[in-house]
């Protein structure tokens, strides 16, 4: 067959976009021709004998991004086609289409992406992907709840990924989200009926390539659906608008979300049954969907600069709330006080509030591509500390993570693993709820002094169970709520209603939140009669119909139920003052239930033989009717009526349910496992009549089980009987009593005096380590290993002296604190005998301003090198440390001029340190008052950071150096800084990726004995540190510098040395130079005779060199120099000759 004489050919080579190489076995194939060729080793291709006409090129490999390539070949041409194929991201598609059809995951695969399908919930697994696809096609199951999705964003940012949200009528799409969680958007328009909806190309962008300027892009929605938005804080790039409603607003749009990251929205572009692959992708918005995800992986300049900060007070961090003016935006800080946000450039001001301080004002300026660190510092007013230790009441054993919440404040702590905590409070009275996870909560109340702290030690007994019916799809609605209150929940699904009835002794209190078909009348009341037998508390709830309605069917009590719903809130009444209602006030009328898109479901009784606490009203209605009723079910078990607060998918913790509404829940039933129609109460105390706090008090043979209040008080709810009533306290010798309680409703009084039990006495003097002076005033906790809430509390007298009595055999722990010593623990053990224990406490050499959570305190004082945190009220006791270390630049301009005025009248080393971003560290506030100094470069994610070794000096001693003398100080893509022009001695310079960036640490004597020293890599902040970044080296070299600027003394200098012992000039002044030590003053002096005149003196520059210009008369002069600096003097071995001729003769002037 004859060839076509102008047939051409294609041909070129096959790259990794990435790396640059050659990608063997590539596949290239002309669609609708039958041509195609695969690459070789190096990459390279040929097709031949390609008829003139319009191609599509296919080139694709597996583990690359396929591409096509559109061409045009004309007569005979050999046209070169060069192509760089991106290797396989990953995309995390959240919800793709839940439809028939081809999904989106077979559509990226087809074309080369890898795929993993996330969750709202997966943020464990953005470390897998390059970016997400958040499409969030229609699955009610799987719809986020606002907590789910806060943390779904705050991971995406520290993980650093881009994101593409979509949005489509109908309950689908991600935007929706947006809008409903963050107000960003802040409308959305949507509608699946009505023609119309269009798009506008507004600018030219990678999200609109392949577009122009004013291209109209039509909506061919499936039954006319559509989709946009409106009040985004980002860029639009492309408008929306429908031409028979008139909505206008955004299609297309992005922002930054971090240096690292972008945001796209999609309006119209959900993967779904009205826009699927194969099916429904009109050309126009499947080039739009390439386009976002293209852009999303593509690296780009930043469109934002970020800021990490810390809010906190003197005493550490401060969860708060931050406002920024000109965006509107509000964040919140975590519980160690950081807070992420991102800003386009510019200056932004902030407004910081927290419980208990003064809202303050902060001006942050910010570049695009900047990570700033910032630490905001605000005030508290009047306060005190709340502190203490939450254990286990049988064992003794400090409970981790149990929740310390201050009610009616926004104030909720955490214990430590060994059950300690501590919050700031502002002076009051508080009501305090302690709950951990399989514990009864206790509530205490306390009150907090201005300037002291109030320990509140609490024993938990072991909570009693709970059973929950319900059907299982429930379960993550209503579980973690539960448990996250300390509640031992077991959850019964509702079809095995007869393992229920079945176990019923088993549990205190049974919540009724579904009954299945299958559970007919008389079984339903053979749960009721079995709980009621056995003083088992039932909580009846309702929504849309429930169990309420079951209980008015099987018992005509209530006699009446309904439901039904109201447009977008529900709102609760109090009627009553009752403990289900603690916390709130009869006549209040508070928000209930929420939901600002539609409807609120609910259900109302009346005519019920029970109390009724508390009613629903609505703003457009009025009153609905009753809401919360209880009745005693025996004398010891309630039943509670919760007509609103039955979960489901109208409703729950996480949707809906406002604060008001949890609240209730909780204290519901927290009055389910406690009501009972008697009590037995009373008083614990010492035969000195003092209370006895935390005492162990049980009702034999019975579950009933609790500890005393800090007044010595307990109390129990129980029916009518005879009981026996047991005391347990440390030191004590136990007690038990017997109780009657003989009629329903009665109290009875029962007061316990317990006996001391004889023990040793423990004594001794406390005295300073190194001074041996005594130590008056100090603090002394006494706390014995196997019941640490039993601490005991004492304090040293003038003398030094200290004294526990009457202590019992066994191991325990003595807390020491003392003002301008380090807190000390010391383990003790007491016998049969009284015991002396000597106690020696290490006094605070270091103070420092600027703490990071405790990391340089913690450093030095592991290091021996004893340091406290201090804040400006430093200022006046300067002289109290050796040495301070300022790792902060927030301080008035007179705070740091009085600090270091302070240091040097005090004979008081200053440490400056610096780090990347120009408000950290405190270098930067030094040059302020130092001539000629500068901050020089500085950076963040590059390479390992390196300093230059000197040899034999102190900072450097056991250092491990690498070949060429350096000392990896911190790790790579860590923050560094360098400095230039100082005036000390600068002593080491710092590297990274080989290049040196300046000086990094320098000094200068201030007098003999104290000095600034200079430290431009060490400032810690949220993102570098002791624990996060510094090497071991790196933390050994800075505890070297503060010990050496703590001790060293500046020496005597040597001798200056002459450049030229003898020289002439003529007619000019003589330009005398020499050597001396680096920081000396050298004085030149002359000989006439037997006196000796200072005729200049000068300081060496950073080479140990001098030069200065004399201006002598004619003759020989004999000169000498001399080195000076704090420790003295030292003359020059040899004098200098230095002869000046040719210069005019002076003349008397004439009288």
């Amino acid at each position: 067959m004859a060839i076509a004489e102008n047939v051409g050919s294609i041909s070129g080579t096959v790259e990794d976009s990435k790396d640059g190489n050659a990608i063997e076995g590539a596949k290239i194939t002309l669609l609708g021709a039958p041509k195609e060729a695969i690459t070789n080793v190096q990459g390279q291709y040929n097709i031949s004998k390609v008829e003139p006409g319009n191609y599509t090129a296919r080139i694709e490999k597996e583990g690359y991004v396929r591409q096509d390539i559109e061409l045009k070949i004309t007569d005979g041409q050999k046209a070169a086609v060069n192509v760089k194929l991106k290797p396989s991201p990953t995309v995390g598609i959240i919800v793709d289409l839940t439809a028939s059809g081809t999904t989106y995951k077979q559509y990226l695969e087809e074309r080369g992406y890898k795929v993993v399908y996330l969750d709202y919930q997966d943020t464990d697994k953005l470390g897998e992907v390059d970016v997400v696809f958040a499409n969030s096609d229609y699955a009610r199951n799987l719809e986020p709840s606002k907590e789910e999705f806060l943390a779904f964003q705050k991971a995406l940012d520290e993980s650093r990924k881009s994101v593409i949200w979509t949005g489509q009528a109908g309950g689908r799409g991600s935007i929706r989200y947006l809008q409903e969680f963050n107000d960003d958007p802040k409308t959305i328009f949507e509608h699946n009926n009505k023609s119309g909806a269009q798009g506008a190309v507004l600018d030219q962008h990678p999200l609109t390539t392949g577009f122009k300027t004013g291209d109209i892009i039509e909506i061919p929605g499936k039954s006319g659906y559509y989709y946009g938005f409106d009040g985004y804080s980002g860029t639009t790039v492309i408008d929306f608008s429908h031409t028979g409603t008139g909505e206008k607003g955004s299609m297309v749009a992005y922002k930054g979300r971090t240096a690292d990251s972008v945001e796209i929205l999609l309006a119209n572009m959900t993967v779904s049954h009205v826009f699927k692959p194969n099916d429904s992708f009109d050309p126009a918005r499947e080039r739009l969907l390439n386009n976002a995800l293209d852009w999303a992986l593509e690296e780009k300049e930043a469109l934002v600069g970020e800021l990490n900060g810390i809010v906190q007070n003197v005493n550490g961090a401060v969860k708060g709330t931050i406002s920024v003016k000109e965006t509107g935006k509000t964040y919140q800080t975590d519980e160690k006080g950081k807070f992420f946000a991102a800003f386009e450039e510019g200056t932004y001001t902030l407004t910081i509030e927290a419980f208990g301080h003064n809202p303050k004002e902060f001006t942050v300026s910010i570049k695009n591509g900047e990570a700033k660190n910032e630490d905001f510092v605000i005030d508290a007013v009047d306060s005190g500390i709340l502190a203490g230790k939450i254990v286990d009441a049988s064992t003794k054993d400090g409970i981790p993570g149990a929740r310390v919440e201050v009610i009616g404040t926004p104030v909720t702590v955490k214990t430590s693993e060994d059950g300690r905590y501590q919050a700031t409070l502002p002076a009051g009275q508080y009501e305090v709820r302690v709950i951990a996870a399989g514990y009864k909560p206790i509530y205490q109340s306390v009150e907090i002094a201005t300037g002291e702290q109030t320990d509140l030690n609490v024993s938990l007994v072991v909570s009693e169970k709970i059973a929950f019916m319900a059907n299982p799809y429930q379960q993550d609605r209503i579980m973690p709520f539960l448990e996250s209150n300390g509640y031992d929940v077991d959850l019964h699904p509702y079809a095995e209603f007869e393992t229920l009835i079945e176990n019923i002794q088993n549990y205190k209190l049974i919540i009724v939140n579904d009954t299945s078909y299958s559970m007919k009348e008389d079984r339903f009341k053979a749960m009721v009669e079995k709980a009621n037998e056995n003083e088992v508390s039932i909580i009846f709830t309702a929504l849309f119909g429930g169990p309420i309605g079951d209980l008015s069917d099987a018992y005509g009590d209530p006699e009446d139920f309904e439901y039904t719903f109201v447009d977008k809130e529900l709102n609760l009444r109090i009627d009553e003052n009752h403990p289900i209602l603690k916390g709130f006030n009869k006549g209040e009328e508070l928000p209930f239930l929420l939901n600002p898109k539609g409807a609120v479901q609910y259900s109302v009784f009346e005519n019920y033989s029970g109390t009724t606490l508390a009613s629903l009203t609505n703003p457009v209605k009025g009153e609905l009717g009753s809401f919360i009723a209880y009745k005693f079910s025996s004398s010891n078990s309630v039943h509670i009526l919760l007509s609103a607060l039955q979960i489901s998918g109208y409703g729950h913790p996480n949707e809906k349910w406002t604060e008001n509404a949890k609240k209730i829940y909780v204290n519901a039933i927290n009055y389910a496992l406690t009501a009972s129609q008697g009590e037995i109460k009373g008083e614990v105390k010492d035969s000195q009549g003092n209370p006895i706090p935390n005492a162990f008090v049980t009702i034999e043979g019975t579950n009933h089980k609790t500890t005393t209040n800090s007044a010595g008080q307990y109390k129990f709810g129980i029916g009518i009987g005879d009981y026996e009533v047991k005391v347990q306290a440390r030191g004590f010798a136990e007690q038990t009593k017997p109780a009657k309680v003989a009629e329903l409703g009665s109290s009875v009084d029962l007061n316990f005096t317990l006996e001391a039990i004889d023990g040793s006495d423990l004594n001794g003097v406390i005295t300073g380590k190194k001074d041996k002076e005594h130590v008056a005033g100090a603090k002394l906790s006494l706390v014995p290993k196997d019941e640490p809430d039993f601490k005991m509390e004492g304090s040293s007298i003038e003398n030094g002296s200290y004294e526990f009595k009457n202590l019992l055999p066994g191991e325990y722990t003595l807390f020491v604190t003392a003002e301008g010593y380090l807190q000390e623990a010391f383990e003790v053990e007491i016998v049969s005998e009284d015991k002396e224990f000597n106690l020696e406490l290490n006094a605070f050499e270091a103070a420092v301003l600027g703490d990071v959570n405790g990391a340089l305190t913690g450093l030095l004082n592991e290091q021996e090198l004893y340091a406290e945190e201090k804040g400006w009220d430093i200022l006046g006791n300067v002289g109290n440390y050796d040495v301070i270390l300022v790792n902060t630049n927030k301080g008035t301009k007179e705070q740091f001029e009085q600090l270091i005025m302070e240091s040097d009248e005090q004979k008081t080393s200053l440490v400056f340190t610096g780090t990347w971003g120009v408000a950290e560290g405190s270098i930067q506030r030094l040059e302020e008052f130092t001539g000629g100094l500068e901050m020089d470069q500085q950076g963040y994610n590059e390479g390992a950071v390196y300093l230059k070794a000197v040899t034999g000096h102190p900072i450097f001693n056991g250092i491990n150096l690498d070949e060429n003398e350096h000392v990896k100080i911190h790790t790579a893509k860590s923050p560094y800084a360098t400095f230039k022009n100082y005036t000390g001695i600068a002593i080491s310079s710092l590297s990274v990726d080989g290049e040196s960036k300046g000086d990094s640490i320098g000094f200068e004597f201030r007098s003999k004995e104290h000095m600034h020293l200079l430290l431009s890599s060490f400032a810690v902040t949220n993102i570098i540190g002791p624990d996060y970044g510094w090497t071991q080296n790196g933390r050994q070299l800075f505890v070297n510098a503060l010990g050496w600027s703590r001790d060293t003394l500046q020496e005597i200098p040597e001798a200056p040395a002459w450049k030229m012992e003898e020289f002439m000039v003529k007619g000019e002044p003589a330009l005398v130079e020499g050597t001396a030590p680096q920081g000396t003053t050298v004085n030149i002096y002359e000989n006439h005779g037997n006196e000796v005149f200072l005729i200049h003196s000068v300081k060496t520059g950073q080479d140990g060199t001098y030069s200065v210009e004399l201006d002598l008369d004619n003759g020989t002069h004999t000169l000498y120099a001399e080195a000076e600096n704090f420790a003295g003097k030292t003359k020059s071995v040899k004098t200098m000759k230095l002869i000046v001729t040719g210069k005019p003769e002076k003349k008397d002037k004439a009288n």
